[in-house]
């Protein structure tokens, strides 16, 4: 293996990305890790807080504390599951529905920004090979 660590490349690139995602995120009043709970809950109206912290692979402290900052802005809001009354569904309040669409602009800007140095046939290269990195460190999670 030649090079910096792997691990190493995708913690820094993580950061980098967070960093100026955060940045830019701060003109519509939302964190870029809050931006991620959105997106899925947008994507999965109805989702409990289990299947969004199993979603994002987070723990579900960090799910309650983030959907409460989202519930807090008033971008989402929690109904009680009528068909299990121990848990709560999580939906996008018209206010959030306003946003959507700005908070998808600033990230697709930034990702844009971030890869033009990239041909579409790298771009799909790249994808295919994260995508294969991440089920293999999930088959790998769940043989350990």
């Amino acid at each position: 293996m030649r090079g910096m660590n792997i691990g190493l490349l995708i913690r820094l690139l993580y950061r980098n990305v967070s960093s100026l995602l955060d940045e830019k995120l701060k003109s519509v009043g939302i964190s870029q890790s809050q931006l991620e709970y959105f997106m899925v809950i947008n994507e999965h109206e109805g989702i409990n807080q289990k299947e969004l912290a199993e979603n994002l692979s987070v723990g579900k402290t960090s799910s309650t504390k983030a959907v409460k900052k989202l519930i807090d802005q008033g971008l989402v809001r929690r109904e009680l599951n009528q068909d299990d009354q121990r848990n709560f569904r999580l939906y996008i309040t018209k206010k959030g529905h306003t946003m959507t669409d700005d908070f998808k602009q600033i990230f697709l800007d930034t990702q844009s920004g971030i890869l033009s140095d990239l041909s579409d046939e790298e771009l799909d290269q790249l994808q295919d090979l994260l995508e294969r990195i991440l089920r293999r460190t999930n088959a790998f999670r769940n043989e350990n």
